[in-house]
């Protein structure tokens, strides 16, 4: 699920670097607030990042199963990072909730696409 267009793309490095200057200034709510738009806009680092703040509690409440979530959108998408930190997962999540978890990734997944995508649906003619 990449960024289509490149307002879009510059968007989200704006986003994601904003979130990485909140971090690096010990602001961890901002962070994740900033993160968490690029992660929406379907900037795949972004969902990594998200993730791991998730399970480190970083901005965000703690909590595995988000960070499994996120990080299993970003390695949907083939980033090799979050596919390593999947694997590391594994061992402090049950089964169930690692299922649930994707489950969530792709309710994800499907609010990102409409929203990268809902200008090409025309309005409704509906009166």
């Amino acid at each position: 699920l990449h960024v289509r267009s490149r307002r879009q793309r510059q968007m989200c490095i704006r986003d994601r670097n904003k979130a990485l200057y909140y971090l690096k200034n010990e602001q961890g709510a901002l962070a994740a607030k900033w993160m968490r738009l690029a992660a929406m806009a379907g900037n795949y680092r972004a969902q990594f990042y998200l993730g791991l703040f998730f399970i480190k509690g970083q901005g965000v409440p703690q909590s595995v199963f988000h960070g499994a979530a996120w990080l299993s959108l970003a390695g949907s998408q083939g980033y090799e990072p979050a596919i390593e930190a999947m694997s590391d997962i594994r061992k402090h999540i049950s089964t169930k909730r690692l299922k649930d978890a994707q489950c969530y990734a792709a309710s994800l997944y499907e609010q990102i696409h409409q929203l990268q995508f809902s200008h090409l649906i025309p309005p409704s003619s509906e009166k």
